[in-house]
């Protein structure tokens, strides 16, 4: 299908115009607010014509990972609260030490709502939104999802030492990389029995706690006064808590998040 100088075409959701035939089979279009021009092939060009006018070359998406270094005004204060406050244990869900109160700064579900460029809608709700959390080398790794939209952690380890950050994994055995449940995760397994049979490897409680059915995608150190915050959703873990020792002082410490958008 050839196009003309100065026709209108439907391209990656908006309209375009024909400037130019390029020469080497595309043609040079501009398109969208900035009508700044692009070549695009001839194919691709004939193909966006058959698809619905407003089909985008993308969804428009919250981040699944973001990361801000010096986040805090004055992390040593955070830090010494975070050494001051009361701990508690509970194994059944969690490992390690976290603080008995939350401590939620002013500003900070705002600051959070302007990072995603979306507004954080569930704050006060979930119990351990806000909590600061101590392991060392003899608590377990567990590798999990969360159920909110959002989990995020600021570091407060000065001079940490490698493998002091978070790691994002992928089920080795049915592909997984975030809960079975998420719809891109349905969609890809693709039948009720697929999706099952992840469940059943993924909280298998042996692979909750050993890295053997593990394939890492990508670590976050954990540099101090770093904030990350991640889709939830994905299966991720601490990336290693070896080199912390048990002492008071001396635990893998961060202040820890959990929150929801609507989506």
């Amino acid at each position: 299908m050839p196009f003309n100088l100065g026709e209108q075409v439907n391209f990656g959701g908006e309209v375009a115009v024909v400037l130019a035939d390029h020469g080497d089979g595309g043609y040079l279009i501009s398109s969208g607010p900035a009508q700044l021009p692009i070549v695009v092939p001839a194919d691709t060009l004939e193909d966006a014509q058959h698809k619905p006018a407003d089909k985008r070359l993308f969804t428009p998406t919250a981040p699944h990972l973001l990361s801000v270094d010096d986040f805090l005004d004055d992390p040593d204060e955070v830090r010494r609260i975070a050494l001051n406050a009361e701990y508690h244990t509970n194994l059944a869900y969690f490992k390690g030490l976290r603080s008995d109160n939350r401590f939620l700064w002013p500003g900070l579900r705002e600051e959070f709502s302007r990072l995603l460029g979306t507004p954080v809608t569930e704050w006060l709700g979930h119990n351990a939104n806000g909590v600061f959390q101590q392991t060392a080398h003899d608590d377990p790794l567990v590798w999990h999802h969360d159920s909110q939209s959002y989990a995020a952690a600021i570091y407060l380890n000065p001079n940490p030492p490698a493998g002091a950050g978070t790691s994002f994994w992928r089920d080795r055995t049915y592909g997984c990389r975030r809960a079975p449940s998420h719809p891109k995760e349905k969609a890809r397994l693709g039948s009720p029995e697929a999706f099952e049979a992840a469940r059943s490897v993924v909280y298998d409680p042996y692979n909750i706690e050993h890295e053997d059915n593990w394939e890492l995608i990508e670590s976050v150190s954990g540099q101090y006064n770093r904030l990350v915050i991640w889709d939830a959703k994905l299966m991720h873990s601490a990336t290693s808590y070896e080199h912390f020792a048990g002492e008071h002082g001396t635990h893998r410490l961060v202040q820890l998040f959990f929150f929801d958008i609507n989506t």
